[in-house]
């Protein structure tokens, strides 16, 4: 279970930072 969360916070950082990359 901390595992899916740790991975669900991690997994929300690298879309909003590749988010961020593909938007600019």
């Amino acid at each position: 279970m901390t595992g899916q969360m740790t991975g669900k916070v991690t997994g929300q950082m690298t879309g909003e930072v590749t988010g961020g990359v593909i938007g600019r």
